[in-house]
């Protein structure tokens, strides 16, 4: 990591700070408090700002960092776009129709004012995707809308969207420093510093019992933007030869997590984006692991799987075997939770396996 990226890291960590304690006090006034429900078991109302702080920290200091390229005005445009939305929904709670609108407005930004899309799939099933063509446009709407809502889905625990992300783009940022690609990293280390400031408001530990700020949809889907923006800029750019078989296994458990459950509720003719209690962190919860234990496991193992993913890469491990393992693990989560009812007993008895009976 270069003094530069550091500095980055740093200011945008310090801004972020500020900027969530500043909005802390004004949320009841703008409307921005996450009420508990039926879903939301949290403890009274809760400032749902660090979406909005993170967003203000990252163009704050991208602005200040160097003159911003067309496909820094795309990214910051969609960004703004996804996050303005994100403060609506957390206010007014929109359909999900208008959601899906406003996240494919977004893609198509990115997409077409910024230049960053999915161009070059590699191989797959042993067929080279090199050149989609007029498939380039579905594909990556597809690839922006799915991370979007893969990243939301999993922010219903105190800590765990964020500190998936910053898995996320914590591996992503150590690549593109690995193969030189020196402006993506210091981007990507703006964004870390953003998430890691929330994070100290947002993860349970000694120093505080539950989470005292939310990202609220707005911080949600302004995350799974930046990702897949990420991933973009990582696997798609041919100055800086990064496989696109690696770009699943950067977020794989909330994109498992996603695939399966939607698919799960269009089998039982429900909406994919019927609001329900079967996603792994409630499986988890209810299994008897811990909100911190929970936290740490899949953070741990989105962590996990994007290194295999990167040593797979690097050893030369065919298109084929990226694909298969792929869905080999969406197919055999599917299994494993075929009911909510059997996925907790799974969960249970693995929990049995690595804790403790005294714990």
């Amino acid at each position: 990591m270069s003094p530069g990226s550091l500095i980055a890291l740093a200011a945008t960590f310090g801004v972020t700070l500020i900027c969530v304690l500043l909005l802390r006090r004004a949320a009841p006034a703008l409307g921005l408090l996450d009420l508990p429900d039926d879903r939301k078991r949290h403890d009274g109302a809760i400032p749902a700002i660090g979406g909005v702080a993170m967003f203000a920290a990252m163009a704050v200091i991208g602005l200040l960092l160097e003159p911003p390229s067309r496909g820094k005005l795309g990214f910051g445009l969609a960004a703004f776009f996804v996050v303005a939305v994100g403060v609506l929904d957390d206010r007014h709670r929109l359909r999900w129709r208008v959601r899906m609108a406003a996240q494919t407005a977004a893609a198509l930004i990115l997409i077409h004012v910024s230049g960053w899309r999915v161009e070059d799939l590699g191989t797959v099933a042993g067929e080279p995707f090199h050149h989609l063509g007029w498939l380039s446009d579905p594909l990556s709407v597809i690839a922006v809308v799915g991370v979007i809502n893969a990243v939301n889905w999993f922010d219903g625990m105190d800590g765990l969207a964020g500190a998936v992300s910053l898995a996320s783009l914590s591996l992503m940022a150590i690549r593109a420093v690995a193969i030189g690609n020196v402006g993506l990293a210091s981007d990507l280390f703006v964004v870390i510093g953003a998430v890691a400031a929330f994070l100290v408001f947002n993860l349970r530990g000694p120093w505080r019992a539950r989470a005292s700020v939310f990202m609220g949809n707005a911080g949600a889907e302004l995350l799974g933007l930046t990702i897949a923006a990420a991933a973009f800029r990582l696997t798609q750019d041919p100055a800086y030869v990064v496989a696109p078989k690696f770009a699943p296994f950067v977020l794989a458990p909330p994109l498992i997590d996603c695939l399966v459950l939607a698919g799960k509720r269009m089998l039982k003719r429900q909406s994919p984006f019927h609001a329900d209690r079967d996603h792994i962190q409630y499986l988890m919860l209810d299994a008897g692991f811990t909100p911190v234990g929970v936290t740490i496991i899949l953070a741990s193992a989105t962590l996990a799987l994007g290194a295999l993913a990167w040593i797979g890469v690097d050893v030369g491990f065919p298109g084929w075997a990226f694909t298969l393992t792929f869905i080999g693990l969406c197919l055999a989560y599917f299994l494993a939770t075929r009911t909510r009812e059997r996925g907790v007993s799974v969960l249970r008895q693995l929990r049995a396996l690595v804790v403790p009976r005294s714990a």
